[in-house]
């Protein structure tokens, strides 16, 4: 087992992290209620959080919509072959989760990748990166024609000013390049084909609908979090189920929120099943596109308010399938595929277990709306035949496994979340605060990190408010 090494940046911040808990810790535990804190949401926030709140013994109250716990973090074990749908990579920056990784017994290992790299799918052709900059679908001018078509954002971004720390995506002087990521694209000289094909890259619904300096900032948390990555052994969410075995109490599996009440003295979440728990504090990791249809009463700020009620969330849609015999040795090209087209992307996300071989076709946006509104398997034979088409060697190799749809899950309604146009500068800093006794956390609140460890940072904050208010 290859377990990454803790940097020595990484162990001071889980050393300085600990002994602010140990400081903050309360003396007697709080009385008249059920629990000290109720927990809405068994992903990684949630769980890190009533981690580090039983540690410190205060009574903790795990609550978690699905029958399972990870959150977006899901192994899809009904899969042959065991792929993931979300969260796949660890980052070698991600100092909390390789540390829980760590003390609890989870590997981390290096990610089996097709050395290949990507191909391009465009009007039909297949092709290398080294074809495209000739290729007739190439309809780029100047510099941007070299490029392959899912790196133009990054090119863009590295002309940008950089951001200095990881917190300075909510400085004020930021505040300009809170537009729509297409105006600040047009603004630096993009063509409308330069930005066609970003947002057939897009890790976001739109071009026009997600801030600039969202896209700025995640490309800073890359830059500055190395290259490397691993994955969790044996499948992703083998973490958050040894987070939740590491609990004293049992996670409340089947049970989700529809109300969530704050007083002075306490707080209370009403169930689906209509039973009230009462509490001193409650931490919501529930994605703002699911708490926005909770009864809210607490002394939410206009600013809060507004985040929950409008952040928006990527739609993603992925159809997995195995693999019968890998085509890609038989005609040449990458197995890995970038598309202009109805595929978007072709990848084998975090399976090939047990000598299986596995594919996704991963849609965002639009197309993650269309693949929605079709029947699973007649989106699914339609997709096949466009990857048939494009590659005749995967003829008769692709069986369809499983439709993942983020947005319609009813504990998500969305992959993850991106800032709108405007909203950084008005709402980030208020989604962070507490509205008296509700907490919030979850990626969508991270500050100085994304993906998995942004939900672990988050779930930290709160706990130490948490706790500093004892």
């Amino acid at each position: 087992m290859n377990q990454p090494h803790l940097t020595r940046r990484s162990l001071a911040f889980a050393a300085a992290s600990a002994a602010v808990i140990a400081g903050a810790a309360p003396r007697r535990a709080w009385s008249a209620t059920q629990a000290d804190v109720i927990v809405l949401g068994a992903g990684l926030a949630g769980l890190n959080a009533a981690m580090l709140l039983e540690e410190q013994g205060l009574k903790v109250i795990v609550l978690e919509g699905r029958d399972r716990v990870g959150g977006r973090v899901n192994t899809l074990y009904d899969v042959p072959g065991r792929p993931e749908s979300g969260g796949l990579q660890v980052g070698e920056a991600y100092a909390r989760v390789i540390d829980t990784a760590g003390r609890l017994g989870v590997g981390l290992v290096a990610p089996q990748m097709d050395p290949g790299g990507f191909g391009i799918i465009s009007g039909g052709r297949t092709m290398t990166m080294a074809d495209w900059p000739s290729a007739p679908q190439n309809k780029l001018d100047g510099e941007d024609r070299a490029k392959p078509p899912f790196a133009l954002l990054e090119s863009y971004l590295r002309k940008t000013p950089p951001l200095e720390t990881l917190a300075s995506w909510r400085e004020p002087e930021m505040a300009g390049h809170d537009i729509a990521l297409s105006a600040m694209l047009t603004n630096m000289g993009a063509s409308p084909q330069t930005l066609r094909l970003i947002n057939a890259s897009l890790n976001a619904n739109h071009i026009d609908t997600v801030s600039a300096l969202h896209m700025m900032r995640a490309a800073t948390v890359f830059r500055l979090g190395g290259r490397k990555t691993f994955v969790i052994e044996g499948g992703s969410s083998r973490l958050p189920q040894a987070m939740a075995k590491s609990l004293k109490a049992p996670i409340r599996l089947k049970t989700s929120a529809t109300a969530i009440s704050v007083e002075k003295d306490g707080v209370s979440v009403t169930t689906a099943s209509g039973a009230v728990i009462r509490a001193r504090h409650v931490i919501s990791t529930l994605p703002f596109s699911v708490l926005r249809d909770l009864s809210l009463d607490a002394p939410l700020s206009p600013q809060q308010a507004s985040a929950i009620a409008d952040m928006p969330y990527v739609r993603i849609t992925q159809l997995h399938f195995t693999v019968a015999e890998p085509f890609w040795k038989t005609d040449g090209a990458p197995r890995y595929m970038w598309s202009d087209g109805p595929l978007d992307r072709v990848l084998d996300y975090g399976g090939s277990n047990d000598g299986v071989l596995n594919a996704v076709i991963w849609l965002n946006g639009e197309s993650a709306d269309e693949a929605d509104r079709a029947p699973a398997q007649a989106i699914a034979a339609k997709l096949i035949a466009e990857l048939e088409a494009a590659r005749p060697a995967a003829k008769g190799q692709l069986t369809f496994e499983k439709r993942v749809s983020w947005q319609r899950d009813p504990f998500a309604r969305g992959a993850y979340h991106h800032w709108a146009p405007g909203q950084i500068s008005r709402l980030a800093t208020a989604s962070f605060e507490p509205a008296g006794r509700l907490h919030f956390a979850g990626e969508h609140t991270a500050d100085l990190a994304t993906g998995l460890e942004g939900a672990m940072e988050s779930g930290e904050r709160a706990a130490l408010a948490i706790l500093a208010s004892a």
